[in-house]
């Protein structure tokens, strides 16, 4: 009787734990206008629907969403009902779930999601029917996981996306973005992988913004022939590029924000920039260029701002290129040790701000600098180096001035060295002919006595 009655008891206990599991709370984010259905560390078990706590009140004009997080499902694989509640969600989140493939029909109940987070998770490859059944899906993140290969038409299907994030993978080798299916795609996100050459003339016209950052990139090929470009951000920051062809940019029309900071280049082709005549922030710092050719930027009219901190110049020519609109300008830690200001306030009509520290500039000469900006309604930033001899935080070396004191005292010590001198070397001169008289008189009182 006993027996029966513990057994009854562990049964209850087993049946209230499950019912837990099952059941996720939810959250209301007022601010995003969002309800979150969080589950944490749940058991799937076939046939059983997925169960969520509702909300006290309705939230008509609230986006749903579902997070399924740090629960291990190799494999996302769910029954015909697993998700029948969430018919009408928009958002789906499932990461930390160590997931390494997606069954066909996984998000058949789901059809309705246009955001979906696969973050985190042990996913190697992007199989062509992972989203089939995704066709309103606008926003994909694929970001740390483990891919390095993606099916061709493997987004055919998802004719809608305009955002991709596939940072934080191991792709090595990169096709047409049109074989796999993304005509659509407005955003994508490739930084943190292992490419080692992009090719621009395989990117789609729909694309505005591509970040390739901290990849192995030493390849950069031009669209060549190819249609102008919608792309409008590009960044290749942090990444081995020491050379760049002059025509590599050529199509990207719409460019307007480009980022090479941080690679090997070490010189520019005089023409690199010539078909970026809508550029407005270029960003060069971090390489080794020694010098910007001339005119090399006589195309880039609209042209805001420009970094080349932390390279190699030595000197900044005001003919680099017709800098009407440029309105932050950054030579930081560079060799310069003379700058042509007045050259570059008339060239640069707009310019409201300099920023000069690290490089090898006379004090005087740096007040000097300094004055003629703000003569001119240019503001000299201020820069880091307090510790060390400064004007506003941007170094700079005093020259050596010697005093009349100073000079007094060198006299004085030139003159001890010559008394020394003459002592050393006249002395024992004076010594032995006076030793050599001596001996003269002595033989002659001899030869007398004689």
């Amino acid at each position: 009787m006993w027996m029966l009655f513990l057994w009854l008891i562990l049964l209850i206990c087993l049946n209230i734990s499950y019912g837990i599991q099952m059941i996720c709370p939810y959250e209301i984010h007022e601010q995003s206008k969002q309800v979150i259905i969080r589950c944490e560390n749940v058991k799937f078990a076939d046939n059983e629907p997925l169960k969520y706590q509702e909300p006290s009140r309705a939230f008509q004009d609230y986006q749903k969403a579902l997070e399924i997080v740090n629960t291990t499902i190799p494999v996302l694989k769910f029954t015909n009902n697993t998700f029948t509640a969430f018919a009408n969600f928009t958002v789906l989140n499932v990461s930390h779930a160590g997931l390494e493939r997606i069954e066909p029909d996984a998000f058949f109940d789901m059809r309705k999601i246009e955001i979906l987070y696969l973050t985190y998770n042990n996913i190697s490859s992007v199989d062509s029917s992972y989203f089939d059944s995704l066709e309103v899906l606008k926003n994909l993140d694929l970001s740390n996981n483990l891919i390095t290969n993606i099916d061709q038409n493997a987004f055919s299907k998802v004719k809608l996306l305009t955002t991709l994030n596939l940072s934080s993978n191991s792709l090595k080798l990169l096709g047409s973005f049109s074989s796999y299916g993304l005509y659509s795609v407005k955003v994508m996100d490739l930084s943190s992988n292992g490419l080692s050459s992009i090719d621009l003339g395989h990117i789609n016209e729909s694309l505005e913004v591509l970040t390739l950052i901290h990849n192995q990139i030493n390849t950069v090929l031009g669209r060549g022939n190819s249609t102008s470009s919608s792309l409008s951000n590009l960044s290749l920051n942090a990444n081995n590029i020491g050379h760049l062809q002059g025509d590599c940019f050529d199509n990207l029309d719409n460019l307007k924000h480009l980022d090479l900071s941080f690679n090997n280049l070490d010189s520019l082709p005089e023409d690199l920039f010539s078909s970026l005549n809508r550029i407005r922030y270029l960003n060069l710092s971090g390489n080794a260029i020694e010098e910007l050719p001339s005119g090399i930027f006589d195309s880039s009219f609209y042209l805001q701002s420009l970094d080349v901190s932390k390279n190699a110049l030595s000197d900044l020519k005001c003919d680099a290129g017709t800098w009407h609109n440029l309105y932050e300008l950054n030579i930081q830690h560079n060799l310069i040790s003379h700058i042509d200001v007045q050259g570059i306030v008339e060239n640069a009509t707009h310019l409201k701000y300099v920023a000069l520290d690290g490089n090898n500039f006379d004090c005087d000469y740096l007040l000097e600098v300094i004055k003629l900006f703000s003569d001119n309604d240019v503001t000299v930033r201020k820069g880091n180096s307090i510790d060390a001899v400064n004007v506003d935080g941007n170094i700079c070396y005093e020259k050596v001035k010697i005093s009349s004191n100073y000079k007094s005292s060198i006299l004085v010590t030139v003159l001890t060295i010559l008394v020394v001198v003459i002592v050393i070397l006249v002395v024992p001169w004076i010594v032995k002919y006076y030793k050599y008289i001596k001996a003269k008189r002595t033989r002659g009182e001899q030869l007398e006595l004689l």
